[in-house]
């Protein structure tokens, strides 16, 4: 989202222009300077402060200073970081919303900083862009009560924007990456109840109980959505349904809603491709989503059309910009990466190239390409990283130690069958 030249300025030396409604921020490097200085002039203009310096540069500026409404505070690399956060909640009225970033992982830091500071929220590095929006945005924007009615997984909403550019498949790839690869709990949802194909893909049956729920959200309860879950592995649960061609779902105007108020608790992440000519399911996933990955592939009418989703976004979020991802990129006849850049006025984030062979094989097999193409996966997991800040630790990448042993113990049992 472009920036005015009102929103543009900062001054961060008058420490007296620290208002209510004010964000104020200290942090450690010139890294998280800009990264954070930009996401927060994005949610809030002329009231932003990011200054950096130690911890004990923030006791004493806090001692001298009116305080914000919102206050951001980097402990990374404080021998003792802990201490420094108890001196600065002794100095702050109970009323400043507090948010932690540092580079400690383990859980106990986490409960220190949450539970016993009061800390609404925790952040460890390495940060980007989306996670902070995702993360501190709600928080920012709307409140420290919107942190806690958000808490749960974070729906991803991936917009195709237009028929054929590849989403389904790419979301499906995505939400198997996550589930299997990154070890978090995840859940994929297929709101195209007379032709959608995840289930196809993932070699998976469907039943209707998931339409059912979706037309009488009156009765959509746990054991409900229990039910027409479908697993996939250990970590992922796939809801979908295949109805009749001829007959038009009936989908409920708080189903959505309820959806999301039933399955967040449950999982980290939830999974849905959407389509803006679905309109009302469209609209509401769009509502509630912590971040939009926009798929189109490299025609003209691709970027036409990519172009008029991201104009017709609802700011009601703190997603302000789409994460563009482009498919299929390298197809014979198709535009350059610097026509696309040129047309949409910004690079796209990711791009995946054109695997024809691989994708259809993969349909015919029921395996996903995920799991057989190394380039693949390789932009899947840049994917997961840059949108989602989701990273995989070196005993769960290709080679790791759980990979080894996950491969070890499979060999054994081939062997024991025979």
């Amino acid at each position: 989202m472009a920036l005015t030249p009102e929103q543009l300025q900062e001054q961060p030396g008058d420490v007296d222009n620290v208002k209510l409604g004010s964000v104020l921020a200290f942090v450690q490097d010139a890294d998280t300077e800009a990264q954070l200085t930009e996401c927060l002039k994005e949610l809030r203009s002329g009231t932003v402060q990011v200054l950096r310096g130690s911890g004990a540069f923030a006791i004493s500026y806090l001692g001298k200073h009116e305080f914000p409404s919102y206050l951001i505070i980097d402990v990374g690399g404080e021998s003792d970081a802990l201490g420094i956060l108890r001196t600065v909640t002794e100095l702050l009225p109970p009323d400043v919303t507090v948010m932690v970033l540092g580079d400690r992982t383990d859980a106990d830091f986490y409960r220190s900083v949450t539970h016993v500071f009061g800390a609404v929220e925790y952040l460890y590095r390495p940060f980007s862009r989306n996670l902070i929006l995702r993360i501190l945005g709600p928080i920012i924007l709307h409140g420290r009560d919107t942190h806690r009615l958000m808490e749960g997984a974070s729906l991803i909403a991936c917009i195709g924007v237009r028929d054929g550019v590849g989403a389904t498949t790419l979301t499906t790839n995505l939400a198997y990456f996550l589930a299997e690869e990154a070890r978090r709990y995840s859940l994929l949802i297929d709101f195209d109840l007379r032709a959608g194909k995840m289930a196809t893909l993932l070699d998976i049956t469907t039943n209707g109980g998931f339409r059912s729920a979706l037309e009488t959200p009156d009765r959509m309860d746990e054991l409900l959505l229990e039910r027409s879950m479908q697993a996939v592995g250990e970590r992922l649960q796939v809801l979908s349904s295949m109805g009749d061609l001829n007959t038009l779902p009936k989908i409920g105007s708080n189903a959505v809603t309820r959806l999301m108020e039933l399955v967040r608790p449950r999982f980290r992440f939830v999974l849905t491709e959407v389509k803006w000519s679905d309109d009302d399911v469209y609209m509401r996933v769009l509502g509630q989503a912590q971040q939009y990955i926009l798929i189109m592939d490299p025609s003209i009418v691709s970027v036409r059309d990519a172009l008029r989703v991201m104009a017709s976004l609802p700011r009601v979020s703190p997603v302000s910009k789409p994460f563009i991802v482009v498919n299929n990129m390298g197809r014979p006849g198709s535009l350059s990466l610097d026509e696309i850049t040129q047309s949409l006025g910004t690079a796209p984030d990711i791009v995946m190239p054109y695997l024809p062979a691989d994708c259809g094989n993969a349909e015919i097999d029921g395996k996903l390409v995920v799991t057989k193409n190394k380039a693949y996966r390789q932009v899947i997991e840049q994917l997961a990283h840059s949108a989602l800040a989701v990273t995989l630790s070196p005993s769960l990448s290709k080679g790791g130690l759980f990979a080894q042993l996950k491969e070890k113990i499979k060999t054994l049992g081939a062997r024991f069958k025979k």
